[in-house]
């Protein structure tokens, strides 16, 4: 892992620890591929800042698509119900209530070796240009090289903000030269509130071919500053 990470391009101010103290930061449950790599898996879970309100949420993806499955979206979301507690106890619950769901999909959490990138944690600072190789050789192309750039785009601040962004991905050969580009994500959904994004981390199935990048994403609203996490993806040729 430690020779994963090759470079980081433009970076952006985001928000502090202190800033945060006023929301919450919701912690990302890695669930993993299906066997084919077609369907993803996810979850977030935390407690809200002020009420401390226990939520969860879990994400059921198709990878190609880029877009939920039919009925795979499953939420509790914080409420008087949930005061007092926590994250990990409403996930538990949420996970139990929709197991029969959730095993058909047969996910099984992504493994060191498929992950890609993961954000070095530098205080105040986010890379969204990045380029990194394919160390463990997954797809099979040698010296394969991924060069990813977060485009995001901004209208107003705080409260008030809208915001989208799209990625740009392109696998490369050992030179530079572009092998396949692909634009992920849509710049026309308008997010309210978010005054920015971070790609956290990219990784990929056993076949190299189907990735996840997931965003993080900095919420500002009446209780504070909060961070949020989603998920683009997309399959390579």
């Amino acid at each position: 892992m430690k020779n994963r990470i090759a470079g980081l391009g433009c970076a952006l101010l985001f928000a502090t620890g202190a800033a945060l103290s006023a929301g919450d930061a919701a912690r990302f449950v890695d669930m993993g591929f299906s066997p084919d790599g077609k369907t993803y898996l996810f979850a977030q879970h935390g407690e809200t800042g002020k009420t401390l309100q226990g939520y969860a949420e879990i994400y059921v993806v198709d990878v190609a698509r880029n877009d939920f499955v039919p009925g795979g979206v499953f939420r509790i979301n914080p409420s008087a119900a949930t005061r007092h507690r926590s994250g990990e106890d409403v996930f538990a619950q949420l996970q139990t209530v929709n197991a029969a769901f959730l095993n058909r999909q047969r996910c099984i959490p992504v493994p060191l070796a498929q992950v890609l990138y993961t954000r070095a944690p530098a205080p105040g600072v986010v890379g969204n240009d990045l380029i990194f190789r394919d160390f463990e050789n997954l797809t099979g192309v040698d010296s394969l090289r991924y060069r990813v750039r977060l485009a995001p785009l901004y209208e107003g601040t705080g409260e008030k903000a809208r915001s989208s962004f799209y990625i740009v991905a392109e696998t490369q050969d050992k030179d530079g030269t572009p092998i396949t580009r692909s634009a992920v994500g849509n710049p026309h959904i308008k997010r309210a509130g978010v005054n920015a994004y971070s790609i956290e981390r990219i990784f990929a199935d056993k076949s190299g071919k189907s990735l996840v990048f997931l965003i993080a994403k900095t919420v500002v609203d009446g209780t504070g500053v909060s961070v949020r996490y989603m998920v683009e993806t997309a399959q390579i040729p």
